[in-house]
């Protein structure tokens, strides 16, 4: 004998405007299901609509958030691992390395060269108060 899927189920009075119940039957009969499956596969379905929806509203900010992690750490790799010496140093690197940057490889470079500066300043600073 098969399990019953409904012994857990809650059972639930519910009002509909004619109209809409008319509409929930027609599209039970077309999809060959009973009205009740009908109602819980379009709740359902509604739930993984409402979760795209929110994918899609997150999936700019997550980008954005991951392009700031790869840049910062893309900018803290080159810098450790060349060790330019000043700004000039480092713009000769770069422009080695990425002769005619895209749009991307701009933003990354302009990274670049904001952590060189704040870690010359940090350096600079370190030195200052040693003495």
């Amino acid at each position: 004998m098969a399990a019953d899927k409904t012994a857990d189920a809650i059972k639930l009075n519910l009002r509909l405007p004619p109209a809409l119940h008319k509409r929930l039957r027609q599209q039970a009969k077309r999809n060959n299901v009973s009205l009740n499956t009908e109602i819980v596969n379009q709740l359902e379905g509604s739930e993984v609509a409402m979760v795209r929806r929110m994918a899609d509203a997150l999936k700019p900010v997550l980008n954005e958030a991951l392009e700031f992690a790869v840049d910062n750490t893309v900018a803290q790799n080159l810098i450790e691992k060349f060790k330019p010496h000043d700004e000039a140093d480092l713009e000769a690197l770069l422009q080695r390395a990425i002769p005619a940057p895209t749009e991307r490889e701009a933003k990354v470079m302009d990274e670049v060269r904001r952590q060189f500066r704040e870690l010359s300043a940090a350096r600079k600073s370190g030195k200052a108060r040693a003495k």
